[in-house]
């Protein structure tokens, strides 16, 4: 989370379940008066098998633009895209 600004999340109540991570949190992004509902996750407390991954969020990049060594990358195109 250090590496996503926050104070444009907004908790959601949704949660999913994978059988090898664990039980997944949901934010959605308020940008201006636009709301993206969802669009990023993180396993809080994931199963013993994935220490890894706690605390790491997770975003569709379809949906979002992402700077990798301030270099915007490319939107992939796929179902999940807005």
């Amino acid at each position: 989370q250090q590496d996503v600004r926050m104070a444009l999340m907004e908790a959601s109540a949704l949660s999913t379940r994978c059988p090898y991570k664990g039980i997944a949190a949901y934010w959605s992004a308020k940008i201006g008066d636009q709301v993206v509902k969802n669009i990023v996750w993180s396993y809080p407390d994931p199963i013993s098998e994935c220490p890894k991954i706690k605390g790491l969020m997770s975003f569709l990049n379809e949906n979002v633009d992402l700077y990798i060594d301030d270099q915007l990358s490319e939107r992939p195109h796929t179902q999940w895209a807005r």
